[in-house]
């Protein structure tokens, strides 16, 4: 590379190792397990859908480039065989392993699969067989936080407050969720591409525990990485304050390009102890003293003191620096919250899974969007912020705005999350295609049989989806009758929601009437979709079982799969 990145040398500005120090101070208990099994598959679509008992290599190629290595080996690039598109792949060989590095797994497994917000990268799916497990991850192409901070040898200020705002905005996420990750440093943070103006996002989920504070009970258990670890931490009692603390190690680093606390492994022991380092030396009288009080009250040795997420977020070196970019709230995009709260409960559940897949391109503005709408800054969308912006820029009742915000609720636990919200978008504003599509129904078709059952669908939503059977499910997408839907059936399902305006009326004439009439003298292409837009209207005009079983001869004159515009 040419230069030395001070970020490995201490303020005297002594060669240091290459990277922080990375000491870790492994100790997790046996109490940090939550999944009965090494992967848990649980009826619920933002599990189960993602996980995969089968062989990664039937789905994926290995690449030669490794893009870093972890506790369980090194993370590798993979592409996908169906999409050509390029992930990170982390292994791990159950054979063998200790119960300490299970725990680890059990447990990333478990937190990774909940977390859903713009600034962590996305657990695509898991695959495990006999002897492995393979975490699928979002590919950041755009290096750790480490590197760039090595070629730049320290952010300029402004640089420096955009970068902790997004890192804010996970942290504050992930503790509005009772989420503590307990390793923050450099080197878990990835830029999403090469541009200077990438998305941040968090990885490594290992250490990380789920931890509410209204228990009022505090972790225990040491580990982390020794130059970002709190004083708590080290003294065995503590709470996520410890994150905010290693946030306030890295913005140092970010200010100055070296850190807080160095010399040998019990010198810094004893240094974060008492909270000893400097504000002072040749880099620092050019930084704002706004800034400083940043760096101050998050290195506070009393995590009493210390500021919370929310606090930092509305530190004045935050709300100062970073403005929120103006995000025009287009019309389309609202009419596609109601278009997805319209349509039918397979498509729904097939959009959501799709949204997983999605490209940081394919999303782009979609994500400034979603946080434009999240004012509160938890992550997560509440009916009131939804009430406010849909009120403000459409006639809508509140009782239309209430349905629509049940639906996007999969959780009924009244938050509306970042891939609930894309699958949304889905509707009108990302350009579906049939590869999302056709992953989509392998997902479903999880005992990989070439078509979806109701078992496999229950395996996936459990026995009901939105208040609705998956025995009924099956039903309204059955074109055939067969108890089964295969792909051409789900592809008509899939498009009929992106094909037809919702302003449309929702009753439909019979398979005899003068629509399906008219589909007769139409191309075959043409035929599956207006059976797609009949299914479609079916599932809300509640037809006989006769009715759409008669629609079966239309659907097999097709001899042609559409392209999805």
């Amino acid at each position: 590379m040419g230069n030395r990145c001070t970020a490995g040398k201490d303020s005297q500005g002594q060669p240091a190792k290459n990277k922080t120090p990375q000491n870790k101070l492994r100790k997790t208990p046996q109490e940090d397990m939550r999944l009965s099994g090494l992967i848990k598959r649980e009826p619920t679509l933002q599990k189960a859908s993602r996980i995969r008992r089968k062989d990664i290599r039937e789905d994926y190629d290995f690449e030669q480039k490794v893009l870093g290595t972890g506790f369980s080996g090194p993370v590798k690039l993979a592409k996908n065989k169906l999409t050509g598109r390029q992930y990170a792949v982390k292994p791990f060989n159950k054979k063998g392993a200790k119960r300490e590095r299970i725990e680890l797994l059990r447990n990333e497994a478990e937190i990774y699969l909940q977390l859903d917000h713009p600034n962590i990268a996305r657990l695509i799916e898991i695959y495990e067989d006999e002897q492995h497990v393979f975490m699928v991850m979002e590919y950041c192409s755009g290096k750790e936080l480490y590197h760039r901070l090595c070629e730049k040898q320290m952010y300029k200020e402004q640089d420096a407050a955009e970068v902790t705002k997004q890192m804010l905005d996970a942290i504050y996420y992930l503790h509005s969720h009772s989420i503590v990750h307990r390793d923050l440093k450099l080197e878990n943070w990835l830029y999403e591409s090469e541009a200077d103006d990438a998305y941040l996002k968090l990885i490594d989920f290992g250490f990380s525990k789920i931890w509410n504070p209204r228990h009022n009970r505090k972790m225990h258990a040491t580990c982390g990485s020794l130059a970002y670890v709190s004083p708590d931490t080290l003294s065995g009692s503590y709470t996520n304050a410890c994150d905010m603390w290693s946030l306030g190690v890295i913005v140092y680093m970010l200010l100055v390009g070296y850190p807080p606390f160095y010399g040998s492994e019990n010198e810094i022991l004893d240094k974060i102890a008492a909270g000893k380092y400097s504000l002072t030396g040749p880099r620092w009288p050019k930084v704002s003293r706004n800034a400083k009080d940043f760096v101050r009250r998050l290195l506070e040795v009393d995590p009493n003191k210390r500021m919370t997420a929310k606090e930092a977020l509305d530190h004045v070196w935050i709300t100062e620096r970073v403005k929120a970019p103006e995000v025009k709230i287009e019309h389309d995009a609202l009419e596609g919250l109601k278009s997805y709260a319209q349509s039918s409960h397979l498509k729904r559940a097939a959009l959501t899974m799709m949204a997983y897949s999605l490209t940081s391109e394919e999303i782009e503005g979609m994500r400034e969007l979603f946080k434009a709408i999240d004012k509160s800054r938890e992550g997560t969308i509440r009916l009131e912020e939804l009430t406010a912006v849909m009120q403000d820029h459409m006639e809508i009742s509140n009782d239309e705005i209430e349905k629509i915000f049940s639906v996007l609720d999969h959780n009924k636990d009244e938050q509306v999350y970042y891939t609930d919200f894309l699958a949304a978008m889905l509707s009108t504003r990302i350009r579906l295609h049939e590869d999302l599509i056709r992953r989509a129904f392998e997902r479903f078709d999880i005992d990989n049989s070439g078509v979806i059952s109701v078992e496999n669908l229950k395996g996936v939503l459990g026995d009901n989806y939105d208040g609705a059977a998956v025995e009924e499910i099956v039903k309204m997408a059955d074109i055939d009758g067969n108890g089964t839907i295969d792909y051409e059936e789900f592809l008509a399902a899939v498009t009929a929601a992106s094909e037809w305006s919702i302003s449309e009326t929702m009753l439909v004439d019979g398979p005899n009437g003068n629509e399906m009439d008219r589909a007769k003298i139409k191309t075959a292409d043409e035929r599956l979709k207006a059976v797609a837009k009949f299914l479609d209207k079916a599932v809300e005009a509640e037809p006989s079982r006769r009715e759409l079983i008669g629609m079966a001869n239309l659907k097999h004159t097709s001899h042609s799969t559409p392209l999805i515009a």
